[in-house]
């Protein structure tokens, strides 16, 4: 027989909150995604369960409503499974929202730092229009 011994929980607070929290996106914004998709996947119509990063995460892909699409199950690993699928999606959303649909504020203010403040970028004005609303509750 095994014998485990426990280990106990750190008396102390994390500085950061844990990975998993951090990579989701916010509750506002899912509950906005199922709005606009109808809670119907994008793709078979069935029922939407999965908020999935249009540009994935380890390809630089944010938390913002510009990246996110509504799949079921099903749909959300045929997207993972198939490469030509997934940039099917990048290519749509970039034609929707801009070349810069992933990013975060933050992002845009590295890559147009004087044009963001004059808002006077149309790459710029563009991202603002879909996302600038739910920047302000991110606060």
């Amino acid at each position: 027989m095994n014998s485990y011994s426990l280990v106990s929980k750190p008396s102390y607070n994390r500085r950061d909150k844990k990975k998993v929290v951090r990579e989701k996106f916010s509750k506002m914004i899912r509950d906005e995604v199922k709005i606009r998709y109808n809670n119907q996947c994008a793709m078979c119509y069935q029922r939407g369960h999965h908020i999935h990063h249009v540009m994935p995460k380890s390809r630089g892909g944010r938390n913002v409503i510009t990246n996110a699409l509504l799949l079921c199950n099903t749909c959300h690993k045929e997207v993972h499974a198939e490469k030509k699928l997934l940039n099917y999606w990048i290519r749509h959303f970039k034609e929707r929202y801009g070349k810069h649909f992933y990013h975060n504020r933050e992002d845009l203010e590295l890559i147009y730092k004087t044009e963001f403040q004059k808002k006077n970028n149309l790459v710029v004005q563009k991202w603002l229009e879909h996302n600038e609303a739910f920047e302000i509750f991110r606060k």
